[in-house]
């Protein structure tokens, strides 16, 4: 070939593997990539052909416009040198003639399909050294299909396990709810057992009711991922929240010999009444399974600078600085004296909190050395 076309090699595979860095808009990339080499070379035209996944059917990629009829032909022809390419091993480049070539696409040892180039009637025969450029651009291609198809199989497990998942938890509702109900009734109806047996009641009522809204939180969790959950706001009596929240833990609470303290000073928080008593619930849960026995939670709702600001703390031991910001990640813990593991816990509340426009935090004050903070944004905001 020409002198231009002997420099072509580093340059082309530069070019090419820069296309090919991103998986974003792949089939335009890999159209990009073919024209590129077709231009270097001189060709009329280049193609690629794969092999679907799925089956036997073929797709052609990279083509300039050229009329129907010889896009077909150029198809069947290369659909059946892909046959014969195939039982190759391993796949080496197949010459049609010394105008139209195939190159085999190769990723992972598997022949995926071919790079075809048409060149134009008048060059002159390829030098050893472009046959090794095709054979080059043919294995980058490969890798790159084989990135995407990984991809998009990786994405489609996503889908099923997500999809599963929501089935599965979905269906744990209706038996919870029942144990949860029947609970309830014993404890009203159950007047004259003995306070252990009466503490046991609740201690199932209590279990029921946490694991419903943990089926509850894994629903909505995958919403609040892709911020597509939209909180449903309504003006909230503090006072009457907080009171129910903590009338239905103070059994809890007795048993380890907890005060739990509200101060709360008739105000109303503009919520999503369902997510936020989620989100308190979740924290003051936290609060009694870990505060030492004979310890205190304090609850505490005031204004700042126009922002609603609520603290729950309590006085067990501090959460470390360094791991402050692991306790609200998927799955995490905080090493506090004894391994504290939060789950998805804290992870929901704080994606619940920011769907609202807030922020939420733990600190350490004086009074209160584990302290949760939750600021909301006023009605306006």
């Amino acid at each position: 070939m020409s002198e231009a076309t002997t420099r072509l090699p580093s340059r082309v595979l530069t070019e090419i593997a820069q296309l090919l860095g991103s998986m974003e808009g792949s089939r335009e990339r890999l159209q990009k990539s073919v024209e590129l080499l077709r231009r270097a070379m001189a060709c009329d035209c280049g193609a690629l052909l794969f092999r679907e996944r799925e089956g036997k059917a073929l797709e052609l990629i990279g083509m300039p416009e050229l009329p129907p009829d010889y896009q077909r032909a150029l198809a069947d022809r290369l659909t059946s040198l892909f046959g014969i390419a195939c039982g190759t091993t391993p796949p080496s480049a197949t010459h049609m003639n010394d105008n139209h070539l195939a190159f085999p696409v190769v990723g992972e040892d598997e022949m995926l399909g071919l790079l075809f180039v048409e060149r134009k009637r008048a060059a002159p025969p390829l030098e050893e050294e472009d046959l090794h450029l095709l054979t080059v651009v043919g294995t980058q291609l490969g890798n790159y299909v084989v990135g995407l198809r990984a991809k998009a199989r990786a994405a489609e497990l996503d889908d099923f396990k997500t999809e599963m998942f929501s089935v599965v938890v979905h269906d744990l509702k209706n038996p919870l709810s029942v144990v949860m109900a029947n609970a309830d009734y014993l404890l009203s109806e159950l007047a004259d057992v003995s306070v252990d047996v009466r503490g046991a009641i609740d201690d199932i009522r209590s279990a029921s009711h946490r694991m419903v809204r943990m089926v509850a939180n894994l629903l909505d969790l995958h919403r609040l991922e892709s911020k597509t959950l939209r909180p449903a706001y309504e003006d909230l009596d503090l006072v009457h929240l907080l009171e129910k929240i903590t009338r239905e833990r103070q059994l809890q609470a007795t048993a380890r010999q907890l005060t739990v303290t509200t101060r709360v000073d008739g105000m109303t928080a503009h919520a999503d009444s369902d997510l936020l008593s989620r989100v308190i619930e979740n924290v003051l849960d936290n609060a009694l399974r870990y505060t030492p026995k004979g310890g205190s939670i304090v609850i505490r709702a005031y204004t700042d600078d126009g922002r609603l600001q609520l603290d729950i703390g309590n006085s067990g031991p501090a959460v470390p600085e360094s791991f402050r910001h692991a306790i609200f990640e998927k799955y995490g813990h905080a090493a506090t004296g004894s391994r504290l593991n939060l789950g998805l816990g804290l992870y929901f509340c704080k994606l619940a909190v920011t769907a609202h426009g807030g922020r939420m935090w733990v600190d350490s004050l004086p009074d209160l050395p584990t302290v949760f903070r939750i600021t909301l944004p006023p009605a306006s905001a």
